[in-house]
């Protein structure tokens, strides 16, 4: 059966948007800065997969089942390196906001951190090797052009991300992802429930991802409700951290006192490192606690004001999408467009890109923006799937463009992303 063209449209979308999202942290990570992008290359390589996951009808089965496999790949691979570098900067926030306090409990943090810096070092071989396979097998390019190609077939077509069956099944969705998290709500009695506690933050994050797919569909309807499920995913995530932390320090303890009687012969010697060591297990228990209280307390007031099922009976209106904006066509008054795309310069076969889709404004970075640059390591990706002769932006004068990167407006005019972005947004100011 032939896949909504409306629902195919939505994918593209967020397939593009993250794609390029998650070349740059990954080229971040490159340039030596993983503490900052080795963390939202994971959030970002999940939200892709379940892209993929909740439109599986859109993409090739084939290649789907590749690109998901290169990206939980990815998630496990980088998972390491993600918890040392959080462990070593909450660590090191910690000294520095206690600095001449408790200083006996100083030499067991300064230890901790040396051994987690050397834990990180260890994992990076691995983390290159991750990156490598990544780029060896293409497919954040795959990706991206398989997107750009099937968003410029479908706009200006009938295709509308706020279709009937687009609420349809993002109200389904939605429904089911919030069924799976309310079906954890028992362990909420029990403190000690760490196992059901973890995949309720699993839960949790599976249903935020869900709204945040469908939220262009329905418009401002979701924005309260992904507040607030963002809301519990925190404290969710607050209290596995906790345990994790206590788990992590306890077997540390047991190592370092190990280490510390094959050197010197006795254990005498490590002393001076429990002090720190017991205060950052307990304090972290504490945190737990206290990240356990409040999630409870939410989910109690959650329940009293009726939040879940107000939220799940507001996907039902039938007026759902009617508050959102449109997202393509500048307009002055009453849906009149101000810039139409007449038809793109040129098209491609079915094994290229078939031209590059118009960029919504907000991805826009100016005259002479390529939507394809970094793509590749540094490569226009774009460019090498396209004919390769070059096109003149009539706005900004550039020439470095493909023909299938620029747009003819009504006038005539040939616009890159960019000048057409600028256009878009002066248009709706006015």
């Amino acid at each position: 059966m032939r896949p909504c063209a409306s629902l195919k449209l939505l994918a593209c979308r967020h397939l593009g948007k993250q794609t390029k999202k998650l070349r740059a942290q990954i080229d971040g990570i490159r340039r030596g800065k993983g503490v900052e992008h080795v963390h939202p290359s994971r959030v970002i390589s999940r939200r892709i997969r379940m892209v993929l996951g909740v439109f599986g009808s859109v993409f090739p089965a084939k290649k789907s089942g590749r690109w998901d496999k290169a990206l939980r790949c990815l998630v496990k691979g980088l998972k390491a390196a993600r918890d040392k570098d959080a462990q070593i900067a909450f660590v090191t926030q910690m000294m520095t906001d206690r600095r001449g306090e408790r200083r006996g409990d100083r030499p067991g943090l300064r230890r901790l951190v040396l051994r987690l810096r050397q834990e990180r070092a260890a994992v990076e071989p691995g983390v290159r090797k991750t990156l490598d396979r990544l780029d060896h097998g293409g497919v954040l390019e795959q990706m991206f052009l398989w997107a750009a190609k099937h968003k410029f077939s479908l706009q200006g077509g009938s295709a509308d991300v706020r279709s009937p069956a687009v609420l349809e099944q993002g109200a389904g969705d939605i429904r089911q992802a919030c069924d799976g998290l309310l079906g954890f709500r028992s362990c909420l009695d029990d403190a000690e429930a760490m196992e059901q506690h973890h995949a309720m933050r699993i839960a949790a994050r599976k249903l935020r991802h869900m709204m945040e797919i469908y939220r262009e569909p329905f418009g401002t309807r979701l924005n309260e409700a992904i507040k607030t499920v963002r809301r519990v995913q925190t404290l969710l995530g607050e209290i596995h951290d906790c345990d994790v932390w206590v788990a992590a320090i306890e077997g540390f303890i047991e190592e370092e006192r190990r280490r510390t009687v094959d050197y010197y012969g006795d254990a005498e010697p490590f002393q001076r490192l429990g002090s720190g060591l017991e205060y950052l297990r307990d304090e972290r228990r504490a945190c737990r606690n206290d990240a356990f209280d409040q999630l409870a307390g939410l989910w109690k007031d959650l329940e009293a004001d009726g939040f879940w099922g107000e939220m799940l009976a507001g996907l039902q209106s039938s007026d759902a999408g009617a508050d959102s904006p449109a997202s393509d066509g500048v307009t002055t008054r009453a849906n009149e467009p101000v810039a139409e795309i007449v038809e793109p310069v040129a098209s491609g076969g079915e094994e290229t890109t078939g031209g590059v889709d118009v960029w919504d404004a907000e991805d826009s970075a100016g005259p002479g923006y390529d939507p394809g640059h970094g793509l590749a390591s540094g490569r226009c990706v774009v460019g090498e799937a396209s004919a390769g002769a070059s096109a003149v932006c009539g706005c900004c004068g550039g020439n470095h463009f493909l023909p299938d990167q620029l747009r003819r407006i009504d006038s005539g005019q040939l616009l890159c992303p960019g000048c057409l972005g600028a256009l878009r947004e002066r248009a709706s100011e006015t």
